[in-house]
């Protein structure tokens, strides 16, 4: 998908109309992670707020790296690492490379996998508590 980087972002009269933008782009947030969300998220413009992300940051990256660097890059990876998973996440890409050969690169990763979503961090914390706990212990999370 391209990204227009001189269109200027789309004004919302309010913060409230910023957050029901939100939950109609993604209605599992509930009101009030999508809340914390937009007053984290968005700058003042002109009579209302516009939402202050970088818009490159949803488009592909000009930076196009092969499989065989990312690996390395992943092989250079030396602090333990905790990957976590969502049922109802970000999905890895069909055409994409072999999500396993890319974690078996990594010398000290750990994944778990939980029930929710992209943002399953801030709608479910208790989710991810004893994962987190177990991996900053130096036990399998």
């Amino acid at each position: 998908r391209s990204v227009h980087l001189d269109r200027q972002p789309r004004q919302m009269p309010d913060l409230e109309h910023a957050v029901q933008r939100k939950l109609s782009a993604l209605p599992d947030l509930g009101e009030r992670v999508a809340r914390a969300l937009v007053e984290r998220g968005t700058r003042p413009a002109g009579d209302g707020v516009v939402f202050s992300h970088d818009p490159r940051l949803t488009g592909r990256s000009l930076l196009r790296l092969t499989e065989p660097q990312v690996l390395e890059m992943l092989r250079a990876i030396t602090a333990p690492t905790l990957i976590v998973t969502a049922s109802e996440g970000l999905q890895y890409p069909e055409d994409a490379a072999d999500p396993e050969a890319r974690l078996s690169a990594m010398r000290d990763a750990q994944v778990v996998h939980v029930e929710g979503h992209h943002h399953v961090h801030a709608t479910n914390p208790e989710r991810l508590v004893e994962h987190i706990q177990q991996f900053l212990a130096g036990g399998a999370a």
